[in-house]
């Protein structure tokens, strides 16, 4: 298993935007008693980082936070969720990468993840 990649926090990119709220967006509730989580869907969420970092922030309690990503979905919008988490300055954001597929979904990744919080 290939070790994760892990990055230091990251500063707002220039192409982060403040924009008009998101037109349409739609909220779907997991129902799990208390672990329960919305699903937000809507065009454009996370490029807009305001609307994207309040609606990331309203469910972190802490001060810092780690994204975990794979590496098909981590160069599509790995970049946005950091902005977005980071636009105030007051949260600092991690990021582990890793690989892609089912393959990976075991323990020992489990473990990476963990190893990589207690950097």
């Amino acid at each position: 298993l290939p070790a994760p990649s892990v990055n230091l926090p990251q500063q707002p990119a220039t192409e982060c935007t403040i924009q008009a709220p998101t037109e349409k967006l739609e909220t779907l509730s997991v129902d799990l008693a208390e672990r329960s989580y919305p699903i937000y869907i809507g065009k454009g969420i996370l490029s807009n980082c305001e609307e994207a970092s309040t609606i990331l922030r309203k469910h972190i309690k802490g001060k810092s936070c780690m994204v975990v990503t794979n590496t098909t979905v981590g160069p599509l919008y790995l970049q946005q969720v950091v902005d977005a988490l980071s636009l105030d300055g007051t949260l600092r954001v991690e990021t582990v990468v890793l690989p892609d597929g089912e393959q990976y979904k075991t323990l020992e990744t489990m473990n990476l993840i963990f190893d990589a919080l207690l950097e």
